[in-house]
């Protein structure tokens, strides 16, 4: 394990790399390519309801500095008992914390809340918004299980990455993986 490390080590400091950079687009791109969101919950014919995320978008570092803005499209269906089904359209900003899970190589976010519930077919009156915020909740408790960004083993520098023991740092919108820790 020793010499695994400082053969690490020796090829971050010969190649010159002391940090690894990933980028609002690079998170974007990850979470639209590589997870897929289509969940349902309730009991049909009395409370259900289905939501497919899409068009993720993620801002680093601008509202807060220490928080990363997840910006989605969400559409599905919510049938109440007694009433017609409703569509859903809407729009949702969650902000949360990243940290750099070490032993995955992956960048997963904790302390995820909602910012922001906006309907973009119908307005979402009080008695609509206590049913959608559950299903809203279950976004957010998926956000935060699965990672937001995967090294990936194919790539060195990014399989090198994984070996070490890393800090995460939030710079100038974007995830650094900094080694000078």
């Amino acid at each position: 394990m020793k010499k695994h490390i400082i053969a690490l080590f020796s090829s971050l400091i010969i190649s010159g790399c002391t940090s690894y950079t990933i980028t609002e687009q690079d998170v974007s791109k990850y979470l639209n390519e590589e997870i897929e969101y289509n969940h349902e919950v309730g009991l049909p014919g009395l409370l259900y309801a289905t939501l497919h995320l899409d068009d993720l978008a993620v801002k680093i570092g601008r509202v807060a500095e220490n928080r990363i803005d997840v910006e989605a499209a969400a559409t599905g269906d919510l049938e109440i008992f007694n009433q017609e089904n409703k569509e859903l359209d809407l729009s949702l900003n969650f902000s949360a914390i990243p940290f750099y899970d070490k032993e995955k190589g992956a960048i997963y976010l904790k302390n995820v809340r909602l910012e922001k519930l906006d309907s973009k077919s119908y307005p979402i009156d009080s008695h609509l918004r206590k049913v959608v915020k559950p299903l809203v909740s279950v976004v957010s408790l998926f956000l935060t299980n699965e990672p937001v960004y995967k090294l990936k083993d194919s790539k060195l520098s990014e399989s090198l990455i994984k070996a070490a023991e890393p800090s995460l740092l939030i710079k100038n919108n974007s995830m650094i993986i900094d080694f000078n820790d």
